[in-house]
């Protein structure tokens, strides 16, 4: 019963990070021979677990959002995710274009702003516990 916080915390962080990592292979194309070569399928394989491990270790951090030293911990994994998305997005390391996502846009509209709102759903419920949690000092 001690560690139910810490193990409901994991759970919906690999939830989340699962969602969002199986949705965003889908509309990257995994599967559909888009430009899938030896060293992309490589970079696949190696990167995988990275969102997953990545979202349920900040819901792990979550159950100590009180202290200071974890709360500063968080901020920053969140904001290098930002950081990451950006320098990717722009610098075209995630491979994708305006064409490959009008057409995906095209096909499957709903499940792209299902994902897009998941994901803001899981932001907004972790900067809420940063924000209105009750920050204390370790005894």
């Amino acid at each position: 019963m001690r560690y139910l916080k810490h193990i409901v915390f994991f759970c919906a962080g690999l939830f989340y990070s699962l969602i969002l990592t199986v949705t965003g292979l889908i509309y990257t194309g995994m599967g559909h021979g888009t430009d899938a070569n030896t060293t992309s399928v490589f970079w696949l394989l190696a990167l995988l677990p990275v969102p997953l491990i990545y979202w349920a270790v900040v819901g792990v951090l979550l159950c100590w959002v009180r202290l200071r030293t974890v709360r500063i911990v968080v901020v920053c994994l969140v904001v290098i995710h930002y950081l990451a998305f950006i320098i990717c997005s722009y610098t075209g390391l995630m491979g994708s274009s305006y064409e490959g996502f009008s057409a995906v846009w095209r096909r499957d509209p709903g499940g792209i702003i299902f994902t897009i709102l998941f994901y803001l759903l899981g932001q907004i419920v972790i900067w809420s516990l940063l924000i209105f949690s009750k920050e204390t000092e370790v005894s």
